[in-house]
């Protein structure tokens, strides 16, 4: 498979291509996954991402998304690093790319579930603020962390 690697992104994929699509190709490519995620309800988007990610894929995109909401919401990155067994590293890269992206971090603050009460979950220890975020999701699948 082929795909566009800005060269100013650093990326740690495993089995990516060395050949590159022209820009404006990857964009193309982009913007039709993108509308397909976006048109999907989560059923849909949940069959989809299933069908394209391996099982390790989807557990680091689910740790990384966890880990942006508890970052959100002020957790430290050693409670964030020991519930989601995620390096310090891992963290503060999410961290810069919270703090460098504003639309990034506005987009993902609106995601959190509302019925979550985050400011009572800040002093809870973190299990709490992840069993809720996914409601029953861990023990349905383990997320092996």
């Amino acid at each position: 498979m082929y795909r566009y690697i800005d060269k100013s992104i650093q990326i740690e994929m495993t089995q990516i291509s060395t050949h590159h699509l022209p820009k404006s190709v990857w964009q193309k490519i982009w913007q039709i996954f993108s509308a397909t995620i976006a048109k999907s309800d989560s059923s849909i988007s949940s069959l989809i991402l299933s069908g394209l990610l391996t099982k390790s894929e989807e557990i680091m995109l689910a740790k990384r998304l966890v880990a942006s909401f508890m970052l959100i919401n002020h957790y430290s990155y050693k409670a964030i690093s020991q519930e989601l067994k995620l390096s310090t590293s891992t963290i503060y890269r999410i961290q810069e790319i919270l703090e460098n992206n504003p639309a990034y971090h506005a987009v993902l603050k609106k995601l959190i579930p509302s019925d979550l009460n985050l400011e009572k979950d800040t002093a809870q220890k973190p299990l709490s603020f992840v069993d809720r975020l996914f409601l029953g999701y861990r023990k349905r699948y383990l997320l092996r962390v």
